[in-house]
């Protein structure tokens, strides 16, 4: 492509995370409406691999290959990654179409391969060239390590199922591979990455100075921590040493980083409505996902950690409470989404929905710990904070397609 090429804005990147997670919402609320009133040959696993996927690749690495534009190409370059842009909307499509047909077959494997091999030439594309300044960098060529590295999961589940063990403890735990180097890994530190950069760029030499302390330990809790994957299998000692470690070494990790959140406007610029509780609200819950993650090495709540509804929420409460207001915090900071009534409402109502659906998935087992003891979550009161989240993205959705006309 000629070097004149015009530019390729991480807007129009961040315009299709948010198509693709809008539909991603709208998915959540079938299936929880699915969960009270089963609809007649609804094929719910089909589904929501359709759902996790549109969330994962469609929202949250769009939203990533967005800030990547903005913050770490260097000028000129954008436009080289125009077709590789296009390309993985392909393989979020071909996913999005396959998966609620046929499930985990030919085609589907074929998007979703298309896109891993897609996200391989994106992390060797900006690793190779970029803007990112030391501390960050570290941050940045950690975090597509996890991407890369959560990919092993998978990539187990076929020869694992051509041996007959798709019952086994086994498959279950490349799964949960999978999951923890996402969700701690790729999407935590690169967050951070994001956010130093800005300081490094800033000159914030305290929060630099904080953030490159904490690393070292943040590597080591996230690898170590996988042991809190293992616990509900009643591993030999050593695994719960390990994950005692790993949410101790996270622990430490958030103390050391409490002088760089207070130097957090510097990484804003200008002051943007809104953006600031949104920032503090993934900081708050970062810190919450080390507290939790240290109390369940514990045996004692190990059991009750491993429960599918605390699985489920502490995914969630990542997802929702961590990724997703950091994203619209950076997309507001930059202008990507309108700071207008609309907006506001939205975020309000997508909010309301998310703290519905963590209480109501994460109560019960909270008030097991304090000894009483209350029935699994309700089918209705999920379908509701589904509906409610999917209000406040729609409303966004909306109004940024009436913007761009």
């Amino acid at each position: 492509m000629p070097a004149d090429s015009p530019a390729f804005p991480p807007a129009r990147a961040f315009a299709w995370a948010w198509g693709f997670w809008t539909i991603a919402a709208l998915l959540g609320v079938l299936l929880r409406w699915h969960g009270m009133r089963p609809i007649p040959g609804f094929e719910y696993a089909y589904t929501l691999h359709a759902h996790s996927h549109v969330a994962f690749l469609g929202w949250v690495f769009n939203g990533f290959f967005a800030l990547a534009l903005q913050v770490f190409v260097p000028t000129g370059d954008s436009h080289r990654y125009r077709r590789l842009f296009w390309t993985l909307q392909v393989a979020v499509a071909g996913m999005l179409v396959a998966y609620p047909v046929q499930g985990y077959a030919r085609e589907s494997i074929i998007f979703s391969t298309l896109h891993l091999v897609c996200a391989g030439v994106f992390t060797v594309r900006l690793l190779r060239r970029n803007v990112a300044r030391p501390v960050a960098r570290r941050y940045l060529v950690a975090a597509f390590a996890c991407m890369l590295l959560s990919g092993i999961g998978p990539l187990t589940l076929g020869p694992l199922a051509a041996m007959g063990m798709r019952e086994s403890p086994w498959y279950l735990l490349c799964i949960y591979f999978y999951l923890h180097f996402q969700y701690n890994g790729w999407f935590i530190l690169y967050l951070i990455a994001v956010l130093v950069q800005r300081w490094e760029t800033a000159g914030t030499s305290r929060a630099v100075a904080a953030a490159a302390r904490a690393w070292h330990w943040l590597i080591a809790g996230t690898l170590l921590s996988f042991a809190l994957s293992a616990l509900w299998m009643s591993p030999p000692a050593w695994v719960y040493a390990a994950a005692v470690a790993g949410g101790a070494a996270l622990l430490i990790a958030t103390v050391l980083l409490i002088p760089a959140v207070r130097e957090f406007r510097h990484a804003l610029g200008r002051p943007v409505p809104w953006v600031g509780p949104l920032f503090a609200c993934a900081a708050l819950l970062f810190a919450v996902k080390h507290g939790l993650q240290f109390a369940g090495a514990w045996p004692e709540l190990a059991l009750i950690a491993g429960q599918r509804t605390v699985v489920i929420g502490f995914l969630h409460l990542i997802f929702l409470g961590i990724v997703t207001p950091a994203l619209i915090g950076w997309a507001m900071t930059f202008g990507w989404l309108p700071v207008s009534p609309t907006t506001r409402v939205g975020i309000v109502l997508f909010g309301l929905g998310a703290v519905a659906t963590e209480l109501t998935l994460l109560m019960p087992a909270a008030l097991q710990i304090a000894g009483t003891h209350l029935p699994p979550p309700g089918a209705t009161t999920l379908f509701a904070g589904a509906v409610v989240m999917a209000m406040g993205v729609v409303m966004i959705a909306a109004q940024h397609l009436y913007r761009r006309r």
